[in-house]
């Protein structure tokens, strides 16, 4: 049969003992079979020793080569478990590192979120003000719509009232004049003379009520010298005045 290609295989075959009949078998098929050799002697060494070389019990028997070979295999052994242990610091360090992406992620849209939730509120707030804006406005130009007929009446009403101070003021001068000149009314017409009339009695009616007013504040200011009058200069009164008490202190 062929030999095995198996490199393990091949490292038993040249180290198990020669007086050994060893099967290989892969996948339940028988590969090849090793009979029995001379007797020599074993020189048998461990199918898995430590990565330590020191440890390694070697047979006077082996060769140099094998030796080297030996060691080679275990120094790859070494390097790939290095690799394999850098591999899973590398994977641990990714996941690590796609974690806190994702994290930082969703950190990020939970922050979107809310600045859009800001500014929507700040949306409607504006278009509240606005509306409100909108109305005022509105508001204000009603009012001047109503307040204008008003103002229009109003400044009527003082040109009325100028005109008719205007006329009373050129009536009383015709009355001057014609108090002057003496007789000239016979000239006015008739509805000139009616107004004039009404003019005057409106005027005599205030001058009217203006004389008793004037007639009470000369008596309660003319007290002392009301009191005072019986007595002359010369005479020293029994009773006077007291312009501080505002009452009639006698002589005791």
């Amino acid at each position: 049969m062929d030999r095995p290609k198996s490199r393990t295989a091949a490292e038993i075959m040249q180290r198990a003992d020669p007086s050994c009949k060893i099967w290989f078998v892969c996948k339940g098929k028988l590969i090849c079979t090793r009979d029995d050799q001379k007797e020599i002697e074993a020189a048998i060494s461990p199918l898995l020793p430590d990565f330590d070389h020191d440890g390694l019990h070697l047979s006077p028997h082996q060769d140099k080569d094998e030796v080297e070979s030996e060691l080679e295999f275990y120094d790859e052994i070494k390097e790939a478990c290095l690799a394999a242990e850098n591999l899973m610091k590398g994977a641990l360090n990714e996941y690590f590192r796609r974690e806190k992406a994702d994290e930082e992620a969703v950190a990020a849209l939970q922050k979107a979120k809310e600045y859009h939730k800001l500014y929507l509120e700040e949306v409607r707030k504006r278009e509240e003000l606005e509306g409100a804006l909108a109305n005022a406005k509105r508001e204000i130009a009603q009012l001047r719509q109503a307040t204008h007929p008003f103002q229009k009446q109003q400044n009527t009403t003082m040109d009325e009232l100028q005109e008719e101070m205007a006329k009373k003021l050129t009536l009383e001068r015709c009355m001057v004049d014609m108090n002057t000149d003496g007789g000239t009314i016979g000239q006015l017409i008739e509805p000139q003379k009616e107004y004039v009339q009404k003019q005057l009695d409106h005027d005599n009616s205030a001058r009217e009520l203006q004389v008793p007013l004037n007639q009470t504040k000369l008596t309660t200011y003319s007290l002392s010298s009301v009191i005072q009058s019986p007595f002359d200069e010369d005479c020293i009164p029994s009773y006077f005045f007291c312009p501080i008490l505002q009452e009639v202190m006698r002589d005791p």
